[in-house]
């Protein structure tokens, strides 16, 4: 239910803010496969989730990994919405 993925998200935030980062990040990518399977790939709130794993792990100092899924958020975002 999408309820249940916003709350897995809340919490991954919760545990992100803590400075947590690599605990954070497997539930943020399980947060995006969910939304994905239940959303749909262009939904605004799969592009979200997308954004919200760039961030943790750019986070992390991984920079080259999140670069790109910024890219693919910035280009959903202007075809989709």
């Amino acid at each position: 239910h999408p309820d249940t993925i916003t709350s897995m998200k809340n919490l991954a935030v919760c545990i992100e803010a803590q400075g947590h980062y690599s605990m954070a990040e497997p539930m943020f990518r399980q947060v995006l496969d969910l939304r994905q399977r239940v959303l749909g790939l262009e939904h605004p709130d799969t592009i979200t989730s997308i954004n919200n794993l760039a961030i943790c792990i750019e986070q992390q100092g991984h920079f080259s990994t999140a670069e790109p899924m910024y890219r693919q958020v910035l280009e959903q975002r202007q075809r989709v919405l």
